[in-house]
């Protein structure tokens, strides 16, 4: 009896093991199909800053600029630049341009040169942006 005993629960264990070894190959796989979506969305964010270069070549210059920071970050600047199109006028957009954007100590630092009268418009969405950053890391932390 003791035989039978120890041989079903070895069959179950056994069934569990191949049951947890399934659920670990399938959730490796969706690991791998959400790692290449985000590689994938990183390339259109990539392409979408080249765009926003040239859509608002007042505030990244001729040259254009390259951002160091997390690719994730991408949509913040965007909506920077995006809010400071709408709030500078015609004159405050030609005295600036961005000279540096990088992350630095985890946190987003915005470089520029202005017009020193633009700056009270410029400064609290650059704030803005750096709260804004601040939430997506500590969502990225909670999530990795």
């Amino acid at each position: 009896m003791m035989n039978t005993s120890f041989a079903d629960q070895a069959a179950t264990l056994e069934a569990e093991i191949e049951n947890l070894f399934a659920v670990l190959a399938a959730e490796t796989a969706r690991t791998q199909a959400l790692k290449q979506e985000i590689r994938s969305l990183e390339m259109d964010l990539s392409e979408q800053w080249d765009s926003y270069e040239k859509r608002f070549a007042w505030a990244f210059g001729e040259r254009g600029l390259y951002p160091e920071i997390p690719v994730r970050w991408y949509p913040v600047i965007f909506r920077l630049v995006e809010r400071m199109d709408a709030a500078l006028t015609a004159e405050q957009k030609v005295d600036f341009q961005f000279t540096q954007i990088k992350e630095k100590h985890n946190r987003l630092r915005v470089y520029y040169n202005s017009d020193w009268t633009a700056d009270k418009i410029i400064d609290p969405l650059i704030e803005q942006a750096e709260s804004e950053v601040e939430t997506i890391e500590k969502l990225h932390k909670k999530l990795s």
